[in-house]
């Protein structure tokens, strides 16, 4: 049980750094000047209880996988989706019946919204024989994640997002931190649903704390070329 007392304690220093992408990102920046977003490379939780991330490679087919990795969190969105089908279904569309980009309202693809928090498809129960929900909340993360040259996505899945709430609220916020003032570990655990199915958990842990001085030019670097969801993020910093 954590005591209060204990998250006054100062975190020690992130061994983390951050110098060398930056000047990286801002010759990203230049030589793409004109271009709406920075492209950011996705990295992939292992499906059936795997225990490795997938990281993009220098070609696509070619990606490297790696059991964990640390990273500074730069924006952090929920996201809720739902589908008429079970995600990654064979030959089904990977269109989404209804997104959120907020996970407060989403638009169904009529374009009707919808309000999340009252939805019937968000409650727990409403999955096809009453285990769990229909709509799927997803954490959106935005990493720059060590020894890579740009920020890659990654998305939380379902069952791991409880995860990232605990942590925040646990280990960052009681020390008035918020994710992109750390570096944070990332790890997999594999786990088994209540109806039998292995799946990987994503595992987060604080790996100490980020200098300002080093965090404010991350910021001011990759500012340009994020989108408008992002960038209201990083102005919050």
């Amino acid at each position: 049980m954590g005591r209060l007392s204990d998250l006054t304690a100062e975190l020690p220093a992130s061994t983390m750094q951050v110098g060398g992408t930056i000047d990286i990102i801002r010759r990203t920046v230049e030589a793409l000047a004109g271009a709406s977003e920075l492209p950011v490379s996705r990295v992939h939780v292992p499906a059936g209880g795997g225990k490795a991330f997938e990281f993009p490679g220098d070609t696509p087919d070619a990606p490297e996988y790696v059991t964990s990795f640390t990273g500074i969190v730069l924006s952090a969105s929920f996201i809720n989706a739902r589908w008429d089908h079970e995600y990654g279904e064979a030959g089904a569309d990977r269109t989404p019946r209804c997104m959120s980009r907020d996970g407060l309202s989403g638009y169904d693809t009529e374009g009707v919204e919808h309000a999340c928090r009252a939805c019937p498809w968000n409650r727990m129960g409403s999955r096809d024989g009453g285990r769990g929900k229909a709509c799927r909340n997803m954490v959106q993360l935005l990493v720059m994640a060590e020894g890579e040259p740009l920020p890659v996505a990654l998305k939380v899945p379902t069952m791991s997002v409880a995860n990232w709430a605990q942590y925040v609220a646990r280990v960052l916020s009681p020390r008035g931190l918020q994710p992109w003032q750390v570096a944070t570990r990332f790890s997999l655990m594999k786990a088994t649903s209540g109806a039998g199915i292995e799946y990987s958990q994503i595992m987060f842990q604080c790996a100490g704390r980020v200098r300002d001085e080093e965090i404010a030019p991350l910021m001011g670097a990759l500012s340009p070329m994020l989108s408008g969801t992002e960038a209201e993020a990083l102005e919050g910093a």
